[in-house]
């Protein structure tokens, strides 16, 4: 591999990471927004259950068991397919030392499968997290 080839799969794989942890510092912020707003709906329920927003709070569990279910699968689909890259690479290079040939391994499959399953992972949570805050925040304008 030469060197160029070599320095933007490096590349490729850090903006991949880069854009994970935006997308997880984004994540932490909207959640954060939503858990604030859901609050004091539940606060609001406790003291005047007649006029609680029941719609609101019957959300909460079912998007959260749906989000969470969705990035288990992206992540235990990921790690197949990371399995399956290793399995892959561990059958060329016993080929190539029982053929007495000279390799060098690369980390660039590893690395991005490795960026790509996390990216998969936090997917889900990501868009249900947002979505909610974005839909919350258009309901409740901050005062």
């Amino acid at each position: 591999m030469d060197l160029f080839t070599t320095w933007f799969r490096w590349l490729d794989i850090n903006l991949k990471i880069a854009e994970t942890m935006a997308k997880s510092a984004e994540t932490f912020v909207a959640s954060s927004m939503v858990i604030a707003i859901r609050s004091r709906k539940i606060g609001t329920a406790m003291v005047a259950p007649l006029t609680a927003d029941r719609r609101e709070l019957a959300l909460m569990i079912p998007e959260k068991v749906a989000a969470f279910s969705k990035s288990g699968e992206a992540a235990v689909n990921a790690w197949h397919a990371m399995h399956r890259l290793w399995l892959r690479q561990t059958g060329q290079l016993a080929r190539a030392i029982l053929s007495g040939e000279v390799r060098i391994a690369t980390p660039w499959p590893w690395l991005d499968s490795i960026a790509r399953m996390n990216a998969a992972t936090l997917a889900p949570i990501h868009r249900t997290a947002t979505r909610n805050a974005k839909r919350l925040e258009n309901r409740h304008p901050k005062r």
